[in-house]
């Protein structure tokens, strides 16, 4: 599930955050990415906020069809893959080498 964005299920959210909004997930890690692997944990942030945060593999309905994907939540990822690239102009140095 590395790098897909996943649906939350409404049970493992507070009454306050049972929206569509805030089910959608970006898995950025985790044994729990792994179907094969004996941990369970996925890693990763919600596309609403950013905020950073950990669920069982047990917890999602699934991953969600790009095409499904609403129109903030497109620009939600863009803008985290655009944060996660490493710029063209900060190559490896060897300062104090």
């Amino acid at each position: 599930y590395t790098g897909q964005v996943l649906v939350l299920k409404p049970t493992v959210l507070k009454d306050a955050f049972k929206t569509p909004e805030d089910q959608l997930f970006l898995a950025e890690g985790g044994f729990g990415c792994s179907p094969s692997a004996s941990g369970r944990k996925v890693f990763g942030k919600f596309l609403k906020d950013g905020e950073e945060a950990h669920f069982y593999r047990q917890d999602f309905l699934g991953v969600i069809k790009d095409e499904c994907l609403p129109d903030w939540a497109r620009e939600s990822l863009a803008k985290i893959h655009e944060a996660q690239a490493p710029d063209e102009d900060e190559g490896m140095t060897m300062e104090g080498m």
